[in-house]
């Protein structure tokens, strides 16, 4: 039992480091390049998304050009997973890099559980409020899906994303 926890809390740490390294070499990069030359980052997220449905994955039924040039033109991951593949817990290990189970949020959000306050807690730090804190600005486009904006510390990053 132990070694299946040291490997977990490895894992874990692991995944935690490449986030704080990434978050750091961003906040980096921010101040060293001129406000003129900074690169744009665009983060493209799905639920549910199989890589057959993709050209620049395989897809050979798939007719996606412009998704296939970004893929061309910039980065592609093709090692990357998340535990739960359902929108709630996904975004919030997405933008957190911690597990939905350790944020409370372990499967969709109701419109009951998001009344009674289920959501991201709002004393969590996403990846794009330390990219924010760094002078960038940041836009979210499309659904949220992280509990009500409108009642907590999410309105804020909702506004800023």
């Amino acid at each position: 039992m132990a070694d299946t926890t040291n490997f977990h809390f490895t894992k874990f740490f692991l995944r935690m480091f490449r986030l704080i390294f990434c978050c750091a070499l961003a906040a980096t990069l921010s101040r060293s390049v001129a406000a003129a030359e900074r690169l744009n980052i665009i983060a493209i997220v799905t639920d549910d998304q199989a890589t057959w449905t993709l050209g620049c994955y395989g897809g050979a039924n798939a007719v996606t050009p412009n998704l296939d040039q970004l893929a061309r033109d910039g980065a592609r991951f093709t090692q990357a997973s998340v535990a739960t593949p359902v929108c709630s817990p996904s975004r919030a290990t997405y933008l957190t890099g911690r597990h939905g189970t350790q944020l409370g949020i372990t499967d969709w959000i109701s419109e009951e559980e998001e009344t009674a306050g289920v959501g991201l807690p709002g004393e969590v730090v996403t990846w794009p409020e330390v990219l924010q804190a760094a002078g960038w600005k940041t836009a979210l486009i499309g659904k949220w899906h992280l509990g009500r904006p409108a009642s907590s510390r999410q309105a804020i990053c909702l506004r800023r994303f």
